[in-house]
């Protein structure tokens, strides 16, 4: 039965406060209209609320300024206007800690943080190190001409014809490439086995 008291009757009880897994503070005041069920309400949201005098507006969050969720003293929280700007105080929060530099971009291939110069930032707001692009774009050079790890690669090309077609066409001169296309190696593997499907079908009869 007294499972179901709640705050200081409850056999739970410790004292009012108690801290989260993620180490935020919850203090118990009942009866404000921002508490959970139990009666609870995150400690740096009331302080926010005291401060504007009123509750926060919808989708508004506070951050810590020194990311530490248990410090809740008035300046070390700024009240956000949504989650959005949120996230760019603890972006610029991140890029500062890693180069003294707020407006430094993460490269999305290394990790690393760099100023914008630098960086080659796509339509969609993704930064890549233009080194690390390049050192991409060979990997993928690499891997299409079967080449080994930080091996060279071949800087000219030769002219050679397509088996299936008899079309004239490029490849450089360490890949096995008999085709000018997949279309043309799709058509010679299928000529093949048709071929051998009737060679089969002969020696049966």
């Amino acid at each position: 039965m007294n499972g179901n008291l709640l705050g200081q009757n409850s056999n739970a009880w410790k004292g009012g406060w108690t801290v989260t897994k993620h180490g935020y503070v919850q203090v118990y005041a009942r009866g404000n209209p921002s508490s959970n069920h139990r009666g609870y309400i995150f400690e740096h949201i009331l302080i926010a609320e005291r401060i504007l005098g009123k509750r926060l507006p919808d989708g508004a969050t506070v951050h810590h300024v020194n990311r530490n969720p248990a410090d809740n003293r008035p300046g070390n929280l700024v009240i956000c206007q949504d989650n959005s700007y949120h996230q760019l105080l603890h972006k610029r929060a991140r890029a500062y800690e890693a180069v003294g530099d707020p407006s430094a971009l993460r490269c999305g291939l290394c990790g690393c943080y760099d100023n914008q110069p630098d960086m080659y930032v796509d339509k969609q707001g993704y930064a890549k190190h233009k080194a690390c692009l390049s050192a991409r774009a060979k990997k993928l050079v690499r891997k299409r001409l079967g080449l080994a790890e930080n091996s060279p690669i071949p800087k000219k090309a030769i002219k050679k014809l397509c088996v299936e077609c008899g079309i004239e066409f490029k490849s450089y001169p360490s890949t096995r490439q008999l085709f000018c296309s997949q279309f043309c190696k799709n058509k010679y593997q299928i000529g093949k086995q048709r071929n051998h499907s009737l060679k089969k079908e002969g020696g049966h009869e």
